[in-house]
């Protein structure tokens, strides 16, 4: 069954304009593989931006595949903004911020925290952003698995 995704890939990272500090803006872009019991996995080139602030809080704004991926135009990401901060290894999304579509009818769906992410070249913005890197199952709200490598873009 082959998988394609519309708008960037969840999963998931930087940025965040919480509290008085002031915010910087972040984009980061790398490849992901989302894997979702129902339909496999899927991978992708994914843009995530937002702002992080002096604090380390993340608000991510908008997360994009890479357009006429043909591997990732039937996944919706949304329900944004996704918000962690860099001293944790968390990222919170809504509860179905990916969502699976095959033929036309959703599938499946993923959401909720995503967990074992480092955040590299602290103090400061993270230069880039690692996910999953012990490949643990279900970090993705318990059901779904992400892993990837993001570099910070601009």
């Amino acid at each position: 069954m082959s998988i394609k995704t519309k708008a960037m890939f969840f999963a998931m990272t930087m940025v965040g304009i919480v509290g008085a500090a002031s915010a910087a803006p972040a984009t980061y872009q790398g490849t992901t593989v989302l894997t979702n019991p129902v339909t496999g996995s899927v991978t992708c080139l994914v843009t995530i931006a937002g702002d992080v602030d002096g604090s380390g809080n993340i608000q991510v704004q908008s997360v994009g595949a890479e357009p006429g991926d043909a591997n990732c135009d039937l996944i919706y990401n949304g329900q944004t903004p996704w918000t962690g901060n860099t001293s944790g290894s968390t990222l919170t999304t809504g509860s179905a911020s990916s969502i699976i579509v095959v033929g036309t009818s959703v599938a499946s769906s993923c959401g909720g925290t995503i967990s074992q992410i480092v955040y590299n070249g602290l103090p400061g913005i993270p230069t880039s952003v690692d996910i999953n890197p012990g490949g643990v199952a279900g970090n993705y709200g318990g059901s779904c698995t992400i892993e990837g490598n993001l570099v910070r873009i601009n």
